[in-house]
């Protein structure tokens, strides 16, 4: 769905989408991101180890995964601000190989890197001219897209909720508010 300049279609449930303006799209981020902070400062190394219902990808995995999508994304806006080319990640390869390095991490580590990843993509959205926000960027050989889109590629509430849903029986407790985390 395109929604021009103005609008951001960000996922809701699996039958509603909401269209959102930058700005409450970015502090929709914002809010999310305290809320996965908040969280993972809960997790210990034990719940990091813990497996997602993601096959094969452990929490560790994933919060190593949603550190690199916010790296990802500060790298395209660099992309957009400057008009210099700015690759997402090095390679698809460089990608899975770093996700797997970050699952390894403790659960401080993590959080550290998830909390540092967020303050640089923060910083570069801030950064943003407003004529930057309609350049073209891609991610690895993908299509290209306005970087306006960016906020909404980060991953949704559902689909961060469900790594945290994970089956082992003696999984940490997670609140309603924190299964709702971006």
């Amino acid at each position: 769905m395109s929604t021009g300049w103005d609008g951001i279609v960000l996922a809701g449930c699996p039958s509603v989408s909401v269209v959102l303006n930058r700005a409450d799209a970015v502090e929709a981020i914002e809010v999310a991101t305290q809320r996965l902070l908040r969280t993972v400062d809960r997790f210990s190394d034990q719940d990091i180890e813990r497996p997602s219902l993601l096959p094969g990808w452990t929490r560790g995995h994933v919060l190593a995964h949603v550190a690199l999508t916010a790296d990802a994304m500060r790298n395209l806006l660099v992309w957009a601000r400057t008009g210099v080319p700015v690759a997402a990640y090095a390679s698809q390869a460089a990608r899975d190989a770093a996700v797997e390095a970050g699952a390894g991490r403790s659960a401080s580590a993590l959080l550290s890197e998830l909390s540092e990843s967020a303050e640089r993509f923060h910083s570069e959205v801030a950064a943003m001219p407003e004529q930057a926000w309609q350049r073209h960027v891609r991610v690895l050989a993908g299509a290209e897209f306005p970087a306006v889109q960016l906020p909404a590629a980060k991953p949704t509430p559902r689909s961060v909720a469900a790594v945290y849903s994970s089956p082992a029986s003696s999984r940490t407790p997670i609140n309603a508010e924190a299964a709702t985390v971006v």
